[in-house]
Parts: structure tokens; sequence; C-alpha cells
């Protein structure tokens, strides 16, 4: 028994291990050379993807002129995200984003569900990139790609759901290209995205100021219902939509360890990316919707649509080109976001170890690509990925929520380890000091608790607001009963958090209005996430988290019995395969 009851207890500190990372500590095996600069065009590159080009048809007909507001209001939630995103990534220059911020700060095992999470959704991103980029392709020549496979090469109609119909050929192209370029290193990659993000985001201003040739002001005014068709209801349908387009900023934070100067690059350039697509975005829908009334609007093919509607069709033509170049940028970002975080992981001893050695010509990590390209050309051709786009979607908000949730635990929390100096511990005191109401607030409720308290309170609320909503507006006394104890007891747990000394790490980029900001965000996040949410979606969650705890406690098991037996600790073996890849990129300067 004191075997095993040993055992467990290794185990269990295994799963709750945290890892330490120093802010102050920018040595790295991989080469520092992404500025400001770099870092918005890679921003502006992941965030401005097919989205804009397809969600912008069907936001418009939920939302009518007004999806102008609905890009505000997605702008403003992903705002939130950001910010609390910026916060995370200005405390850590490492690579791996979601999955090191969470290792640092809750631990090793809910860091790897997240980090397996994180995998699929990359992989699967990847491989709906490489599927859209084949349909616009084949949509250029009259769809004689698809034709010409049906009738020479395979036919696979037959085999039904989730199998595709066919053998994807140009997506299989399009894959083998980007591996090509991400293992060349992250200079060329990135100067391969820059050019590509400039000619996309110039069709964007292509758009909009060809579109106000075009304008009529009565498709705003003089259309059935006018500028708000659908009231409300309308604008807040088509902001989970506009909320999906301004997704992909949190490549910057993946981009850390190769970044120039990551405490600083990081926030600003996730702030400055997020305020460029806004502008691009609400521009381009004020020309839209200007140009074609939002009855006519084209969901298939919005813009070119549009410009068809108005008899410009060389215009059209030129419009097709842009889902194309922003899909072959997005493959290239997917399969640059998928290449750190497995670095990152395999770096942490909780992948595969020869998937963190760096080639010491190029810099990059090769093992990801060679191990990872072939999986995502046998996803191509063996399953319809629009199945799991539904846990792609749960998996982000619920990342979100748990982001924000945690920033106030940290931020009112006391760090572990030696501590922080003087000066900093001043400057915490000096960011908010405790009020004599609130003094003995942690003698009798942490903070841990009353963000667990406000958590639960929101998710209640975000079901009752998204099920519930047509009893709200019926003036249903028992559901307006429930959502105002509900926002009483949110509101009273945040005051008691405020009124707080914030003992945390004060350095880098902080979050402010803490802690209202982040509990907004929770709410925001929380509310899309019931709104979004299917049977499908939630089963995939489940599954898939579920084979991530497999997994993980295989990895466990196997580590702490092998330590058990030899003596040496995991992260010995790690430190040593560091140095031997350092002393490799030494000895070829």
């Amino acid at each position: 028994m004191g075997g095993s009851g040993q055992f467990a207890r290794n185990v269990w500190e295994r799963m709750k291990h945290k890892k330490h990372v120093d802010m102050d500590d920018t040595a790295t095996r991989l080469e520092r050379c992404l500025t400001m600069k770099r870092l918005i065009f890679i921003g502006i590159g992941k965030t401005v993807g097919v989205g804009i080009y397809v969600l912008i048809g069907e936001a418009t007909k939920d939302a009518g002129p007004s999806v102008i507001l609905a890009f505000f209001v997605g702008f403003v939630v992903t705002l939130l995200n950001g910010l609390c995103f910026a916060e995370y990534a200005s405390k850590n220059p490492r690579t791996g984003a979601q999955y090191t911020y969470m290792y640092e700060t809750i631990g090793e095992a809910f860091a790897f569900i997240i980090g397996w999470t994180s995998v699929i959704g990359y992989t699967t991103a990847f491989s709906m990139a490489a599927r859209g980029w084949s349909g616009y392709i084949d949509s250029l020549f009259s769809h004689r790609i698809e034709n010409f496979t049906l009738s020479h090469i395979a036919n696979w109609t037959s085999h039904g759901s989730p199998y595709p119909e066919y053998p994807d050929l140009p997506a299989i192209f399009i894959i083998l290209v980007v591996m090509v370029v991400a293992s060349l290193g992250v200079n060329f990659a990135s100067i391969v995205n820059s050019l590509l993000t400039a000619v996309a985001a110039g069709l964007l201003v292509f758009i909009t100021i060809c579109g106000f040739f075009f304008a009529n002001s009565d498709n705003w005014l003089k259309i059935p219902g006018g500028f708000f068709p659908n009231g409300l209801n309308g604008v807040l349908k088509a902001s989970s939509s506009c909320f999906y387009a301004f997704q992909g900023y949190e490549i910057l934070g993946i981009s850390a360890e190769e970044t120039v100067s990551p405490k600083k690059d990081i926030p600003r350039s996730i702030v400055l990316v997020l305020v460029i697509v806004t502008i691009l975005y609400v521009s381009v829908a004020v020309s839209f919707t200007l140009m074609v009334p939002y009855t006519a609007v084209n969901t298939n093919a919005p813009f070119p649509g549009a410009f068809e509607y108005n008899s410009v069709n060389w215009a059209k033509y030129i419009v097709e080109i842009g889902p194309i170049l922003a899909l072959t940028n997005l493959c290239t970002l997917e399969l640059f976001s998928l290449q750190r975080l497995i670095f990152s992981m395999s770096e942490d001893g909780l992948l595969f170890r020869f998937l963190s050695h760096v080639n010491k010509y190029t810099k990059v990590p090769l093992g990801p690509i060679y191990m990872f390209g072939p999986i995502v050309i046998i996803l191509v051709l063996s399953i319809d990925l629009s199945n799991l786009i539904g846990f792609m979607v749960t998996y982000a908000f619920i990342q979100y929520s748990l982001f924000a949730a945690y920033l106030i635990i940290l931020r009112y929390t006391k760090p572990e380890g030696e501590g922080i100096d003087r000066e900093q511990t001043e400057l915490s005191k000096n960011l908010k000091q405790s009020s004599v109401l609130c003094s003995n607030v942690r003698d009798c409720l942490s903070v841990k608790v009353l963000v667990l308290i406000i958590y639960i309170s929101v998710f209640i609320l975000s079901c009752l607001v998204v099920i519930k909503g047509a009893s709200i507006a019926q003036r249903s006394l028992v559901v307006i009963f429930s959502v105002v104890i509900l926002g009483g007891i949110v509101t009273i747990a945040t005051i008691l958090i405020w009124c707080e000394e914030q003992r945390g790490d004060s350095r880098g980029f902080l979050v402010p209005l803490m802690p209202v900001l982040p509990v907004l965000t929770m709410f925001f996040n929380l509310l899309m996430l019931v709104s979004a949410i299917d049977k499908g979606s939630l089963v995939a969650s489940v599954v898939l988290a579920a084979v991530g705890v497999m997994v993980y406690m295989f990895i466990v098991i196997y580590d702490v019995t092998r330590q058990n037996m030899t003596g040496a600790s995991d992260s010995d073996t790690v430190k040593l395969l560091q140095e031997e890849d350092t002393e490799e990129n030494e000895s070829s300067l």
C-alpha cells in the first residue's frame, strides 16, 4: 500500500506541477527576428481570412445595413478577449500561447488538455483552409478539376457522410507547398505572409473604394424595414458571425519566442491588429450595404455578387482573387501556429521529444511539419471536416472565458516562488488599496471562491438570456427575478474582489478596470458559447477532451514509472536535449 500510495502522490504532484517562466529571460533556441511590423502583418494575415469574404453575406441577411453595428459589437467582444490575452502574453516570452499560460498559472494537467484541443483545432483549421482554397481554385476553372477527378481518378460519393466525395488533389498540393515554406525558416515565411497580407488587405480597400462609386443611399433608407430590418435581435445574431471574423490574433502570443521585444510588442500588436482589422471590416460593410440591398445579397459569393448586381463584371473577377490569397496565407499561418505549439509541448516532455529539435540552419523545428503535414493530408482525404467546426467554436469560447476568470485570480493572488522586489510590491499596492469595509474579505471568502461564484452565476445567467429570452421580453416574473438575483450575485462578488488589494505581478501590460472587464469578458464568451453550442459540437468536445485525458494519464504514469525505476526526472532529460540543440546551433554559427 505504501508503494502504491507514494506512486499516486507522485502522479498527483506531476498533474498539478506548474511551469516557471521568467518574463525577463529571453534566451531561446529559435530565432528572434519578428519586429512589431512583422507581427502586425502576421496578425492581420491570420485574422483577415476567408471569414470576411463569406460571413458578411450571412450577417447582412440577418441584420441588413445595421451589420455595421454588428461588426462593432464583434470588435468590442474580441477586444475584451484580446486585452486579457495581452496581459498573459506580456508576462510570458515563450511560445505556446494558451497552453503555456495555463501551464504557468493552473498546472500541467489542465495545460495539456488546452494544448491537446488546440492541436486538434489548428490541425482541423489547416485542413479546412486547404479544402476551402481548393474549392475557390476549382471555381475559377468552372469546377473542371472536380469533374475530372470524379470521372477519371476516384468517386467516393457512394460512401456518404462523413467521407468526402472525391480525393481533393489541389488541397494536397497547397499543403505540400505550405510545408516547404514553413521548413525554410520564419524569415522566409514572414516575407511570404507580409506579401499575401498586403495584397489581401489591399483588395478589401479596393472593394471599399470601388463600392462607394456605386453607392445608393436608398439601400439604407428605402428598403423594407429600413436600417434595422430585423431589429436588435438581427444585430445580435449577426454579431456572432462577425465575432468569428475577428479570430486569429492569438497567433501573436504563439510568436512570442521569435519576437525581438515580446513584453512590449505583443500587447501593442494585438490592439493595433484588432483596430486595423475593425477599420477594414467596418469600411467594407458600409460600402457593401450601400452598393446592394440586403435582400439581394448573394450569401455564397457576397462581394462578386454585389459587383455583378451593379453590372461591374471586371471587378467581380478581381475580387475572386481575395479569398484565394487569404486562404493561402491562412494555410501558412495555421501550420505556423501548429508547429510552435507542438514544439512547446514536446520541449516540456508532453509529446515526442524529437518534435522539439530545432534545425541548426533554418532555426525552426521541422519535426512538427513532417509529422502533422501528412496527418492533415490524411484528414483531407478521409473526412468531411465540417463535422468538427462546432468543436472548434466550443473550445475557443471555453478557453477565453477561463482565461478571463483566472486572470482575476492572478492579479489578486501573491505570486508563488521567490516573490517580487520591493519596488514592484509598492507599485502593486498603489494600483488598488483595500477599503475599510472589505478589509476582511479574504478571511471569509477567498478570491478563488468569488471567481468561481461569478463564473457559475454568469454561465446560468447566459443560459437564461439565450433560452428564456422570449420570456424576459414577455415580462415573466420568475425569469426576470432569476436574472436580477444572478446579476446581483455577480455584482456583489465583483465589488468584493475590487475591494481587495492587487497582489499579483504588476509588471508588463495590465488589463484596466480590473475586475470589471474580465467579468464582462466571461459573460460575453459564455453567452456566445450557449448561443452557438449544439448537440454534435458538445459530444465532439467531450469525446476529444476525454481522449486527451487518457493520453495525458498514459504519459504521466509512464514518466513517473520510468522516473522511479531510473531515478532521472523527465525535466532532466528535456534539459539535456535542449543543451544538445544549443550546442549544435552555436557550432553552426
